[in-house]
């Protein structure tokens, strides 16, 4: 790919996105770039910063001008066992995200997260807005059938969502 091309996709991503910030290499596994290319990519958000379209902040971490405090990021969400997690952000910070407004996201997912306000404790509190990336597409599961409906009961406390099962492949429980 040439840097026009990863111009326009970081940029593309970036107003999509606009409150979050993100290093390169962080960027590089959200946009599945390969890590052959991560040295064009990281010169393409230089230039694009020194053109003013992406502003460089603190930590080597990247966004859109005009954005200082973002109100939105992405990381990785880890979730407790009790059902609250915390996404960390690749600013080394930590969200504290509860139980209720983890939304579809599993342990492990990349997750765009609203930054709501700052709780008692040092992390933030915000809520999970989408998935941005799974981090498993394949689950442990108990298999069982309540009223006619297959079940999958994760075995690890960390996924607390049974998963209806509509596609066997095959397979006859």
């Amino acid at each position: 790919m040439k840097q026009n091309d990863y111009a326009q996709q970081v940029m593309a991503f970036f107003k999509e996105n606009p409150s979050i910030r993100m290093k390169p290499k962080k960027l590089r596994t959200t946009l599945n770039i390969s890590q052959r290319d991560y040295p064009l990519l990281r010169d393409t958000m230089k230039n694009l910063a020194r053109a003013g379209q992406l502003k460089r902040y603190q930590d080597n971490v990247y966004g859109l001008p005009g954005h200082d405090e973002p109100s939105e990021t992405i990381g990785v969400l880890d979730i407790h066992a009790k059902g609250f997690g915390f996404v960390n952000t690749p600013d080394g910070k930590k969200i504290f995200i509860h139980a209720d407004d983890l939304g579809h996201a599993c342990h492990g997912d990349t997750v765009s997260v609203k930054i709501l306000k700052k709780q008692k404790g040092d992390n933030p509190e915000g809520f999970v807005r989408r998935v941005v990336k799974r981090g498993r597409n394949e689950f442990v599961c108990i298999y069982r059938e309540v009223r006619g409906y297959s079940l999958g009961i994760p075995e690890t406390a960390q996924l607390r969502k049974d998963v209806v099962i509509t596609d066997f492949n095959g397979y006859k429980p």
